[in-house]
């Protein structure tokens, strides 16, 4: 499986600064995925992938994007007291591999884990099952600041984790049979205002005062995605302060994975949420703007591609990300379940840390015609 793991950068732009070494050894490397917790095959084929990508990068942490456990979140005390039983299932019976027991998972919480006890994954942090500390989840909440040289350089890295359920309101109804809709736009209501004005104030003075030279926000909800799933009102709030302070984000909640760049913009939107499953229909295509999408797949096993990519034979079943930070650029990598290299960004430069301009309103909304995919051939069978 590892042969089928190199990495292809995309052509630098410009000048060669521009270019993020090949060799993992060269670039400070860490992962992210989200959308995981059901104990499917696709989860567990995500876990092997991961853990192998993991040994290969020597990766240094995993940022875990929410849904965490499904249907509905941890519920004790029949998952435990605390909500160990299910966690030991789904989480630390899952991500085994030696290079995934070494590194800490940062974690945040999706729609899915809000339909339970969210309290008990945060109380996790401190449980003595927890051995080594893996499982990061301090508050709903928090940011995670590193400093480290690469390339002869001295390089900031600056994550900030929050919970977009908190901020806008629950997507999923959940019904006494067990089924679950999804709510509208227009009636998510926030559950603890006084939390989402905290949590919101936090943002704004992370970002406005990080000297970090990447800085990202991750969030469960999307700021921009085609996937099944509508819109959640997190563009609204978080998209002028993403572009002002040159902010990428990355997010679960849709099954599948998308790079979107605004026009006019320097933040990169990483849609990552396919930990158990790839790919639900992209029928929110119409919800980003034209030109925006640089790489997106949909559908069952990844049925259909934007951006112009060539998509692999075999059926995606689940994946990850990875992401290779250099001297003065980095760059994101989407891996299906077995690690396979699906898309590489080109070149994402280190910030200017100066304010940055109005991008002013988006352009039109993608239609069939202006934002075409190509449809994946005929599948080989699914390779684990």
């Amino acid at each position: 499986m590892l042969s089928t793991l190199a990495v292809f950068c995309a052509a630098a732009v410009g000048t060669a600064e521009l270019h993020v070494p090949d060799d993992p050894s060269e670039t400070y490397n860490f992962l992210a995925l989200a959308d995981w917790g059901n104990n499917s095959p696709g989860q567990y084929a995500a876990a092997a992938g991961l853990g192998a990508v993991a040994e290969e990068i020597n990766a240094t942490q995993v940022f875990v994007l929410g849904d965490n456990f499904y249907t509905s979140g941890i519920h004790t005390p029949e998952d435990g007291i605390n909500g160990e039983k299910r966690i030991k299932k789904t989480f630390e019976d899952v991500y085994t591999a030696q290079s995934l027991k070494e590194i800490p998972f940062w974690v945040i919480a999706g729609n899915h884990d809000h339909g339970g006890n969210v309290t008990s994954q945060i109380a996790y942090t401190n449980h003595p099952q927890n051995v080594g500390g893996r499982w990061k989840f301090p508050y709903w909440y928090h940011n995670i600041t590193q400093h480290f040289e690469v390339g002869g350089k001295q390089v900031e890295l600056e994550v900030l984790l929050f919970d977009s359920v908190v901020m806008t309101g629950n997507t999923d109804t959940y019904h006494a049979n067990g089924t679950v809709t999804e709510a509208k736009l227009s009636t998510l209501v926030q559950k603890n205002d006084t939390l989402a004005k905290e949590q919101l104030a936090w943002l704004d003075e992370r970002m406005s005062t990080s000297t970090a030279d990447y800085l990202w926000v991750g969030g469960h909800y999307p700021v921009w995605a085609i996937g099944q799933d509508p819109p959640t009102g997190v563009r609204q709030i978080l998209r002028d302060l993403l572009n002002k302070w040159e902010a990428n984000y990355f997010n679960g909640h849709e099954h599948d994975f998308e790079h979107i760049v605004e026009e006019g913009s320097k933040v990169n939107y990483v849609s990552t949420g396919a930990g158990m499953f790839c790919c639900e229909k992209g029928s929110s295509l119409g919800t980003v703007p034209e030109k925006s999408i640089k790489f997106a797949t949909s559908g069952g096993g990844g049925a259909m591609w934007w951006g112009g990519i060539t998509p692999p034979s075999f059926e995606i079943l689940s994946g990850f990300t990875s992401y290779r930070v250099g001297a003065d650029s980095m760059k994101v990598v989407y891996h299906a379940h077995n690690g396979t290299v699906l898309y590489t960004t080109p070149p994402i430069l280190a910030r200017t840390k100066q304010p940055q301009p109005d991008v002013g309103p988006p352009a039109p909304f993608c239609t069939d015609t202006t934002c075409p995919h190509t449809n994946r051939p005929a599948p080989d069978a699914v390779e684990f």
